[in-house]
């Protein structure tokens, strides 16, 4: 029996392409430079930019002033407010001006231009900030860290963000305060090349068996074999019947063979601080390892038809536990009697055993993973470890395990979160799942303290701004500097700026600076008129 695959929309990398539909005069398309808004990081994963098609957005600085004061005029003409005009300019004016904004709002004309300064090395950044004189006291600094560029090919987000008061700095860029406020903000694409792979390949064969039994399909990931299921399973049985205390490591190493060597490493890491293995495994687990990797319907029946031989025989009476309520667990209870019935292996009633062992084993697999380094209790699991309901039903709630699994590991490794720290996040993670289903797009928020994370904030940001603000009665302008590694605007040639050591010029290619640390220079600048 051979079908579909299992790589379905629950595990596909759901960022994909993005989408640029729509009006031309939409800023936040092009470049986000809110600190809030989820698209201001996200688009530091994407490869490729629409530059060809912004390219051709921009027009000259003074057409765009005089566009601005129309609407300006417009503005205090009319009592209804009129939608935000945003304008994009080729930045070819000496202030390099790549946006300019009006919009009316709690009785004032609002006006906001951007410029930038693109390519400035890291060593020269001091100089550009001597230029900067502010009279407010208390800015408030904003920070972003991409985690996920230390990941392997991680399709999903992994962003620290940092948030702190202080006054003005010079230079720019230096860690935040002990007391700073930290975000942690991650998506959960579970797939390949990912953390947990080994749990992740027996949840997808499981999706499959569960798929199967709705169209008589089954995508058996494992495509070929010199060690047919039937062996392995009468290698089982020898063993069992000698107590192999080492069972697990040799009925589960096949599980690795196929793991990449940077999922091996990975693995070998979180070794050290989770262990993944359960030391209880009953039959069942032990033969769902097993068959779980066959090639094929056949080798499948086969090596359960060897089982029930077993099992009717007496040569074998295996341990299952007391809350293994399968039907497989079931069938051995009653062989303990000489009571088993042999049960005709025709259709889908294997795949059917199968699909049983695998929901059941995976469900103790992940209960055992939060359990053990005492994450969550067991009272906040119970929601979606219910043995009762559908294979589907049990399924979606694999799949969320799944994720806060996925989660906690990779806040452990690449971040060294106490482990306090990592139970608030599995609760949180929980909480959520509870109510909602799996959501490839679904962004977490984890909040802690930034001296849980030195090491990361000691490192330097992708995203970096200071912002001054000056109030009015109802509205608030604001001034940020912000510093990014990522050209913000495609529509805007980015130009170098001069070394004072001489590495680069302002004639310097950006091949010339592909080696060094350099940063984009935007200031985006708020300015209010009163509306009589």
């Amino acid at each position: 029996m051979e079908g579909t695959k299992v790589n379905g929309s629950d595990v596909k990398d759901s960022l994909g392409s993005p989408g640029y539909d729509g009006s031309p005069l939409k800023l936040q398309l092009i470049a986000d430079l809110s600190s809030s808004s989820i698209s201001a990081f996200t688009e530091e994963n994407q490869d490729a930019r629409p530059v060809a098609r912004v390219s051709r957005y921009g027009i000259k600085c003074n057409i765009a002033k005089t566009l601005a004061a129309w609407m300006n005029n417009i503005n205090l003409q009319v009592e209804h407010q009129l939608p935000q005009l945003v304008i994009f300019c080729n930045g070819n004016d000496i202030a390099n001006t790549a946006v300019l904004m009006v919009e009316s709002t709690m009785g004032y004309i609002k006006g906001t231009k951007v410029t930038m300064r693109g390519q400035i090395l890291e060593q020269d950044l001091q100089n550009e900030f001597k230029n900067i004189h502010l009279n407010e006291k208390h800015l408030v600094y904003r920070a972003k860290h991409n985690i996920a560029d230390k990941m392997m090919e991680y399709p999903g987000l992994f962003m620290l963000e940092v948030e702190w008061t202080k006054s003005f700095q010079i230079p720019p860029l230096d860690p935040p305060p002990p007391d700073a406020r930290a975000e942690i903000k991650a998506q959960i694409v579970i797939g390949k090349n990912m953390a947990y792979f080994n749990f992740y390949k027996q949840l997808a064969m499981l999706n499959s068996l569960i798929h199967g039994l709705e169209t008589g399909e089954v995508d058996w990931l494992v495509k070929d074999t010199d060690y047919p299921a039937k062996e392995r399973v009468k290698e089982l049985v020898k063993r069992l019947k000698l107590g192999d205390a080492d069972l697990n490591a040799t009925v589960n190493k096949d599980m690795n063979d196929n793991a990449t060597n940077g999922q091996e490493e990975i693995m070998n890491c979180l070794e050290m601080n989770f262990d993944q293995e359960r030391k209880d495994y009953d039959f069942t687990d032990h033969l769902w390892s097993i068959l779980c990797q066959c090639v094929s319907y056949q080798d499948c029946v086969e090596a359960l038809e060897y089982v029930f031989d077993v099992l009717r025989n007496g040569d074998l009476n295996p341990l299952v536990h007391r809350y293994n309520t399968t039907t497989m667990a079931e069938m051995v209870r009653e062989s303990y009697c000489g009571k088993l019935r042999v049960p005709n292996l025709a259709g889908l009633y294997p795949i059917q055993l199968l699909a049983e062992m695998g929901a059941e084993k995976l469900r103790q697999d992940y209960v055992y993973m939060l359990l053990s380094k005492d994450l969550v209790t067991l009272g906040q699991l119970q929601s979606l470890i219910d043995t009762k309901g559908t294979l589907k039903k049990k399924y979606s709630c694999l799949e969320r395990l799944h994720a806060v699994a996925e989660m906690i590991i990779m806040l452990n490794l690449y971040l060294q979160i106490p482990y306090a720290k990592l139970s608030s996040c599995a609760k949180d993670m929980l909480q959520h799942y509870e109510q909602n289903q799996l959501n490839p797009k679904h962004v977490f928020t984890f909040t802690m303290p930034a001296n849980l994370l030195k090491g990361e904030l000691e490192l330097k940001p992708c995203h970096w701004e200071m912002e001054a603000t000056r109030r009015l009665p109802n509205i608030v302008a604001s001034t940020k500097y912000i510093l990014r590694t990522s050209q913000p605007f495609p529509h805007v040639e980015a130009r170098p700026v001069g070394s004072q050591n001489g590495h680069i010029t302002s004639e310097g290619s950006e091949s010339d600076i592909a080696a060094e640390n350099y940063y984009y220079f935007i200031k985006k600048e708020e300015s209010l008129n009163y509306m009589k």
